[in-house]
């Protein structure tokens, strides 16, 4: 087949929350958030979410702005961990089990076992190029490159649509409008969380009532700790040691940044040169990832949930419509070609064995 690309809207469904590498400080007392290592009294660690700068003229001045970003790293582990779970619930049907080193390799990419260092012949490595799940996925002894090729997921931004950063929907009124900066500060809420499992050691007197009265609580173990904090500031020549309660009250302070439910992004997978069941074998894990799939982290408190608001197929130069919402709920309609790639998946699923698996990646 030519290649193919998949283009989905996704919107968040509940708070969203990808952790950065980059750490930053937070003043309750004032709101402000601060991105690049502020010390100070008054401020608390923030956990930031996943941003990359995007150059934008806004209000008639070109500046990098952090826009908030779906990873492509985050995307496509989740759907190798989907397609994982399509080919173990198969194998499981037929009383069937893999291995370890195969569980691990569908999963993580990579074996326990040192990388082989022999070369299969060319028939050999196209005949894996072309595995159903190892051809888009990658991964094995030999690490076998992968078809699949994901981008970062940016917002719906008009802005970001007229410079051709992402592709306009069909939908207009899923575009987010932006006049200025305050629109982009709007993509980004803080929040604050209280670590339950520092507060059930018992290390702090407060933490039954935290526990018990969650909000209330909260605002005065904020108010307690910034009149400690500047009261330590104030006799700091004094030179005494710190009163060991307020550190275990700071410790369960925890704040983080996180994208607010109803925000809309647009999703790029793109498949070179797969089969036919490859292809298919990548739409029915999309609709498995869309189904049961979340994003982020803190998914046992219900964040990172999303639905997926409509998606399109491109390939030999026509576009082809696969998922609409009828009455809020996903309807997936391929036709034609990509019907009868959704059959050779399932076809090839049902071949699929442990024995096939191990010869893969050995």
């Amino acid at each position: 087949m030519q290649d193919i690309t998949i283009d989905a809207v996704f919107q968040t469904k509940t708070r969203t929350h990808i952790s950065s590498a980059l750490s930053g400080m937070y003043d309750p007392k004032r709101g402000m958030t601060y991105r690049y290592g502020r010390k100070g009294t008054g401020l608390f660690p923030l956990t930031l979410t996943k941003t990359v700068p995007v150059m934008l003229p806004l209000n008639g001045v070109l500046a990098s702005y952090p826009i908030p970003v779906l990873p492509a790293t985050t995307l496509r582990g989740m759907l190798r961990r989907q397609a994982a779970g399509l080919i173990q619930q198969v194998l499981l049907s037929k009383n069937l089990k893999i291995s370890h080193d195969v569980y691990q390799a569908m999963h993580c990419g990579a074996v326990r076992r040192a990388p082989s260092g022999d070369l299969p012949e060319w028939k050999k490595m196209v005949q894996i190029m072309d595995h159903i799940f190892f051809g888009v996925y990658g991964g094995g002894a030999r690490m076998t490159p992968s078809r699949l090729r994901v981008r970062d997921a940016y917002p719906c931004l008009d802005i970001l649509a007229e410079h051709h950063i992402i592709p306009r929907p069909d939908n207009e009124t899923w575009l987010v409008p932006v006049k200025g900066p305050d629109a982009l500060r709007d993509l980004l809420v803080v929040d604050q969380t209280v670590r339950r499992d520092d507060l059930l050691l018992g290390t702090d007197p407060m933490a039954p009532g935290i526990i018990a009265h969650y909000a209330e609580a909260y605002a005065q173990l904020v108010g307690d700790t910034l009149t400690r904090r500047k009261t330590r500031t104030s006799e700091t020549e004094t030179e005494e040691e710190d009163d060991p309660t307020d550190r275990a009250t700071v410790s369960t302070l925890v704040f983080f940044e996180y994208i607010p439910p109803g925000t809309p992004f647009c999703a790029r997978f793109h498949l070179r040169k797969p089969t036919e069941a490859q292809a298919g074998f990548l739409i029915r894990t999309l609709m498995a990832f869309v189904e049961h799939g979340q994003i982020g982290a803190k998914k046992a408190l219900g964040m990172g949930e999303f639905a997926c608001l409509a998606a399109h197929v491109r390939t030999d130069g026509d576009t082809f419509p696969i998922m609409q919402l009828v009455d809020g709920k996903p309807m997936w309609t391929p036709s034609g070609v990509l019907a009868a790639c959704l059959d050779e998946a399932d076809r090839a699923l049902d071949a699929l064995d442990p024995e096939n698996l191990e010869q893969v990646i050995r």
